[in-house]
């Protein structure tokens, strides 16, 4: 039948009309009635019978795979429902900037994630790398049973094996390489090393950055082999590490090619000056160091801007010990020199790195440098951030502390300690309209990561405030929302 109908509609219907066969069944009974004189729409009824009459009696395919084993029941509660509501409530782009916290204190509480949420949850971090470990800690054994049937989810298993590393994207890898950065870091830097020339300069760049978790002397050895690298990015960033490993051999280089170009001398009625030779030329060895070529945008010359990525390098308190003279001496003989700028902002840096607040509270009372402080805070841990904050923000009154303070601020992105959010609190006027001024994108902050214990005192005070501004009511909004969502993972 099949034949007759595609000749047919091949050569058309006004050279070869369809002809019906005779059947003694149900489909020659529908086919004997179509009406003979309308050819076309008989031979697409044909068509549509037969077609519907052979896959009316076809079995449903067999699918020969084996079903996967049941996942394990869960040993640890699931979160209530009204924590469930606010869950989905994020997950669908309500509060989501709170999704960070709701996961922590979740991991706090020793609760999981309804099973409901779980192909959701493991979208976002498909989205957001950062989250991942968060969501790991709170999706249980159905969550890793259900990352296992669907390739796109396995960051949620964590296992590295070679297959693994090998044929996944570098965002994947970058991602599994932080985990293990945090379980093992040695054996994240080994994994590093057995692949490295394989990845593009970017990458390599990416991947070191990732040492910063963890960072410690036994990662020296990779480092000294990265700044063999042909990449300028890549050496750079290798010497950016090794800056923050005080006692390295790259550290120790710095200062013995800096120890012959400064000297600190004392002059009449108890002043201190500094006297500075320029470098005569850049070696190899130092370009290995990163002391690469300057900026166009740099306004100092050549030798002074190899002077200045050494002394970048140096500790503080080599200088101390080199010159024999106080913090405050050595911050006087520098101050209205040609070299004030290049040194303040090297001890700075050190300070940030150290942690040295009152080093850093020192140079900034005598000094105002432009400096990107948010890239500055990463080298500092939150308890000492939340210290030199304190510091700043008590002292509002003065222009540069609050300028800088509000930029610390945006950088710490997790909850505060109960310390600094009873400061921002005591001084809630000049911070939010600083923000609101300069930073206005980052006032949400205010109520995202002030202490959850302050969270009643904190919504009184912006009451009081201004209680009709659109701003407030959106941090009203989240601080509200942050309280009914604690008070349910915690009850």
């Amino acid at each position: 039948m099949w034949q007759d109908i595609l000749k047919t509609a091949i050569v058309g219907t006004e050279r070869n009309a369809l002809t019906i066969p005779t059947r003694n069944d149900a489909l020659g009974d529908v086919l004997s009635k179509l009406g003979a004189n309308a050819r076309e729409s008989s031979l697409l009824s044909a068509a549509a019978a037969v077609a519907l009459y052979e896959r009316a009696g076809q079995l449903p395919a067999k699918d020969s795979q084996a079903l996967p084993v049941p996942a394990e029941a869960d040993d640890v509660p699931y979160c209530n429902e009204r924590a469930a509501q606010h869950l989905s409530l994020m997950l669908s782009g309500e509060y989501q900037e709170v999704l960070p916290e709701w996961l922590a204190k979740l991991t706090q509480a020793q609760q999981l994630v309804p099973t409901e949420t779980l192909p959701q949850l493991l979208d976002v971090g498909l989205r957001t790398t950062e989250l991942r470990e968060s969501i790991i800690r709170v999706i249980g054994k159905r969550g890793l049973w259900l990352a296992r049937q669907k390739p796109e989810w396995k960051y949620a298993i964590g296992q590295i094996d070679e297959a693994t590393w090998e044929t996944d994207s570098h965002a994947a890898r970058l991602a599994l390489i932080k985990k293990l950065r945090m379980q093992d870091p040695a054996a994240a830097t080994q994994r590093l090393r057995s692949s490295w020339q394989e990845n593009s300069p970017k990458e390599r760049t990416e991947f070191l950055e990732v040492l910063r978790t963890n960072l410690s002397p036994t990662d020296e050895e990779f480092l000294e082999f990265a700044l063999d690298d042909r990449s300028t990015i890549v050496r750079q960033a290798a010497a950016g590490l090794l800056r923050h490993l005080p006692e390295s051999g790259f550290v120790k280089r710095m200062v013995e090619r800096v120890r012959p170009l400064v000297s600190f001398s004392r002059k009449p009625r108890n002043k201190f000056a500094v006297e500075v030779t320029l470098p005569a030329e850049r070696t190899a060895e130092m370009l290995r160091d990163g002391i690469t070529a300057k900026s166009p945008y740099t306004a100092v010359g050549d030798k002074a801007w190899w002077l200045t990525l050494m002394i970048n390098a140096i500790p503080f308190t080599f200088w101390l010990e080199f010159s024999g003279l106080t913090r405050e001496q050595l911050i006087q003989a520098v101050r209205k020199s040609e070299w004030e700028k290049m040194f303040l902002e090297a001890w700075l840096k050190s300070g940030f790195r150290s942690g040295d607040i009152e080093l850093i509270e020192a140079i900034l009372q005598h000094s105002s440098l432009d400096i990107t402080w948010t890239v500055l805070a990463r080298g500092m841990s939150a308890p000492r951030l939340d210290e030199l904050l304190i510091a700043l923000l008590k002292n509002h009154q003065r222009t540069n502390f609050m300028e800088i303070g509000g930029q610390l601020l945006i950088a710490r992105q997790s909850e505060w300690s109960q310390e600094l959010s009873m400061v921002i609190l005591a001084n809630w006027e000049p911070i939010y309209a600083h923000l609101l001024k300069r930073l206005s994108y980052y006032v949400s902050n205010l109520a995202l990561y002030v202490n959850a214990a302050l969270i009643p005192q904190a919504m009184a005070k912006i009451a009081r405030h201004n209680p009709t501004d659109k701003t407030t009511e959106n941090l009203t909004n989240i601080l509200q929302f942050r309280a009914d969502m604690l008070k349910e993972i915690t009850q």
